[in-house]
């Protein structure tokens, strides 16, 4: 069950595309969280590198479901 909040949007992808980490874009840092028995995350501080994964997203985004 999906929870809609306010001020947010929420979109699906096909469930083989399922991933254990997740990428948090903010200005020009990348955070990347790895999601397995031993957890952990790097940071990465590159506009180009930022810009690349905001591109990714966008494509994602456009090709997820609502």
């Amino acid at each position: 069950m999906v929870v809609k909040k306010e001020l947010t949007n929420i979109k699906f992808l096909p469930e083989e595309m399922a991933q254990y980490q997740e990428t948090v874009i903010v200005g020009e840092y990348v955070a990347i969280n790895v999601f397995t028995k031993n957890p952990y995350s790097f940071l990465i501080q590159d506009k180009h590198v930022a810009e690349g994964y905001r591109k990714q997203f966008e494509t994602l985004w456009g090709i997820a479901k609502d």
